[in-house]
C-alpha cells in the first residue's frame, strides 16, 4: 500500500520502540528537537525513566584541551571526539567544544574546571577569592556551591578530590579538602569533607588516609579518580609514593573509609588507571614506547592479569611515523577498544587495543597552539537536577547566600563562554 505525503516509517512502529530504542540512542540535541514533532514524543521524552536511560546510552567521552592562541591572550576549549564515520574502514574522528575558558587580559578571573562527573563540572570563579558552581553545559545551568565559598579565608585552601554520583541514593557529591596555613610555620593543617550538591551542609570524615604529601595527589584537575565496584580510586604514583608497594587509593563512597590496594607490578616508571569494558585497568611503561594494558580480573582478591601490549613505533596498519623524540604521556579509553595516545602536545594517536593504528588528531600550524588529554570525561546528560531549580520568590536561586549580585554576575560571564 503506497503511503502518504504525511505518513514516515515511524507509523509503522510501535511507540514503545520509537521511545525506548531509537529516541533514546539520540543526542541531546536531537531528543530537543524531537520533542517539537509530536506531543507523545515531547512527553514520552521528558519522564525521569527516558532521562535517566538516555544518559545511560550516552557515550563518555575524553576531554581533550585545546590551547588557542588569540589577539588577547588564549582560549582553552574542553573538546571531545567521537567516530563520524559510517563504516569500519573509516575511523574519522570528530571534535566538538563542550566548555571554553578564556585567559585574557580582560577575562583574567576564570573559569577554572575543577572536576567532571555524568555531563556535570565544578567550575571557580574569580582572582583572589574562588566562588564555586556546578554546572551542565548540555542544559546551559549552573548553580553556586556555597559551602566551598564560605570555607575560604586567606590562610586556607580549597582541593577537590572527586565530584561523583553516589550510586545508592542517586546524589551526587564532592570529596574535597581543606588546607589551613598553620601561622609561623610552613606546615598546613588538612581535614577531608563530602558535600552533597545542593545542599548547604558539608560532612567531615574520618582520619585522614594519608600523608599530607600524599593528599596532594587527591587532586581532581591532575589525577581524577576512576569509579569502579562502588568505590573510587586513585594512583598515587612514584612520584608520590617513593618506593612502597601499594600505591593505589580506595574511597567507598558508601561506608566512606579509605583503604590501599596493589597495582599490577612495581617494575615500571609510569602508570595510570583506565576503566575498560566496566572493568578497572592499569596501562603501564618502563620506557615510554612500549605499553602493558592490565586489567584486574578478581577485585576481591586484588588479580592483575596482562591483556594487550602496545609498541607506538610499531602500531599495525599506521603510515609512516617520524616520532624519534616522542613518547607516551597519556592514554585513555575512547570506547571499549579504542585508545588515544598522547605523544607530545601537538600530537594525540587513535589506536585499538590490539596496537592498530587508526589516525591522529594534530594541533593545526600555529606554533603556540598546543592540545592536552585532561583527566575528564564528559556524557551529555539531560536529566533535571533540583539544585539548578531551587529559586525564591524573586527568582534568585536560595543556594547563592551572601550578595547575590556578585553571583549571579559571576553565573553570567560563565555562562557565556559555554557554547551553544
Amino acid at each position: 500500500m503506497e503511503k502518504g505525503k504525511d505518513v514516515t516509517v515511524f507509523d509503522d512502529l510501535p511507540e514503545s520502540v520509537i521511545i525506548g530504542e531509537i529516541l533514546v540512542r539520540l543526542s541531546a540535541q536531537d531528543v530537543l528537537r524531537c520533542r517539537a514533532v509530536r506531543k507523545s514524543w515531547r512527553h514520552e521524552t521528558s519522564t525521569k525513566n527516558f532521562l535517566l536511560a538516555h544518559n545511560r546510552r550516552q557515550p563518555s567521552l575524553p576531554i581533550i584541551n585545546l590551547f588557542k592562541r588569540t589577539n588577547e591572550g588564549h582560549d582553552c576549549l574542553f573538546n571531545v571526539f567521537n567516530d563520524s564515520s559510517s563504516t569500519t574502514i573509516d575511523h574519522k574522528l570528530c571534535g566538538r567544544t563542550v566548555l571554553r575558558c578564556p585567559n585574557t587580559e580582560f577575562h583574567k578571573e576564570g573559569p577554572d574546571v575543577h572536576a567532571a562527573c555524568d555531563g556535570l563540572f565544578i567550575l571557580s570563579f574569580g582572582e583572589n577569592t574562588r566562588l564555586f558552581y556546578v554546572c551542565n553545559p548540555t542544559t546551559r545551568q549552573l548553580a553556586p556551591l556555597p559551602p566551598l565559598h564560605e570555607h575560604q579565608l586567606p590562610n586556607r585552601r580549597i582541593q577537590i578530590a572527586a565530584l561523583y554520583k553516589h550510586q545508592p541514593c542517586g546524589e551526587y557529591r564532592v570529596l574535597y579538602s581543606i588546607w589551613t596555613k598553620n601561622e609561623d610555620e610552613p606546615t598546613s593543617n588538612v581535614d577531608l569533607y563530602v558535600l552533597v550538591v545542593g545542599s548547604n551542609d558539608p560532612r567531615k570524615i574520618g582520619q585522614l588516609p594519608v600523608s599530607l604529601e600524599l593528599l596532594k595527589g587527591l587532586r581532581c584537575c591532575w589525577n581524577a579518580p576512576v569509579l569502579h565496584h562502588g568505590n573510587l580510586h586513585w594512583d598515587l604514583m612514584g612520584r608520590y609514593f617513593g618506593d612502597a608497594k601499594k600505591n593505589i587509593l580506595v574511597f567507598d563512597i558508601v561506608f566512606e573509609t579509605f583503604r590501599w590496594i596493589h597495582p599490577p607490578a612495581d617494575k615500571y616508571l609510569w602508570k595510570s588507571l583506565l576503566e575498560m569494558n566496566n572493568v578497572l585497568a592499569m596501562w603501564c611503561s618502563r620506557n615510554w614506547i612500549n605499553i602493558d594494558i592490565y586489567i584486574m580480573q578478581d577485585y576481591t582478591c586484588e588479580v592483575w592479569t596482562l591483556t594487550h601490549q602496545i609498541n607506538i613505533f610499531e602500531l599495525g596498519g599506521s603510515p609512516s611515523l617520524h616520532y624519534t623524540k616522542s613518547r607516551v604521556l597519556k592514554i585513555v579509553m575512547l570506547n571499549e577498544r579504542e585508545l588515544l595516545i598522547q605523544l607530545s602536545n601537538r600530537i594525540i594517536l587513535h589506536c585499538d587495543i590490539d596496537g592498530k593504528f587508526l589516525g591522529k588528531i594534530e594541533c593545526d600550524g600555529v606554533e603556540d597552539n598546543c592540545m592536552d588529554i585532561t583527566p575528564y570525561h564528559f556524557r551529555e546528560n539531560i536529566v533535571p537536577f533540583p539544585f539548578f531549580d531551587m529559586q525564591d520568590d524573586s527568582g534568585n536561586n536560595v543556594m547563592l547566600g551572601g550578595d547575590n549580585d556578585v553571583h549571579i554576575m559571576a553565573i553570567e560571564y560563565i555562562q557565556s563562554f559555554i557554547e551553544s
